[in-house]
């Protein structure tokens, strides 16, 4: 059965002390930071990702899909809340769905629906551990990050780096 992962936007936000450096610079850096972390989660996860945002008083109502993840904006007249408990319950049942968030009646709104919750700073840190396993796949048997260019044959070495340096 599939995998869904939906992610309150803000929520992890403000909750996800890696993201305060990137808050510092913008909003919109932030954002960005975090989707593109989401969506290689949820690749090396193999998990769908749905990245909610509040779209109210944005004037910013869209899906758009980055990499693998969906990143919604939610219409001025719609909650991120609202909004997730409502693709929580659709979802649940024909999938498995999980939904971060450390908002407490979401979280009710998500148990009763059949989807499992997780918290914001849980997700951080799971999303660290996963990072760290993800850099340790590419690392040889000395430990060595495992970049392509040690695996290439000599000639082709050779051949990359003449075209590189003309």
């Amino acid at each position: 059965m599939e995998e869904i992962l939906i992610v309150d936007g803000y929520n992890l936000l403000n909750a996800w002390e890696e993201m305060a450096p990137f808050a510092d610079i913008s909003l919109e850096a932030a954002r960005e930071r975090m989707i593109h972390l989401l969506d290689n989660y949820g690749a090396f996860q193999g998990v769908r990702v749905i990245l909610v945002f509040d779209g109210r008083g944005t004037g910013r109502a869209e899906t758009v899909l980055r990499g693998q993840t969906e990143v919604v904006f939610t219409p001025e007249s719609q909650t991120a809340d609202s909004f997730i408990e409502s693709l929580a319950a659709d979802l649940a049942g024909r999938f498995r769905v999980s939904v971060v968030t450390s908002d407490y009646e979401e979280q009710k709104s998500v148990f009763g629906s059949g989807a499992v919750r997780i918290s914001s700073r849980e997700f951080a840190a799971l999303v660290r551990h996963s990072k760290s396993r993800e850099t340790g796949h590419y690392r040889d048997a000395s430990g060595q990050l495992n970049y392509l260019d040690g695996r290439l044959d000599g000639r082709i070495r050779e051949i990359l780096d003449r075209k590189r340096k003309s």
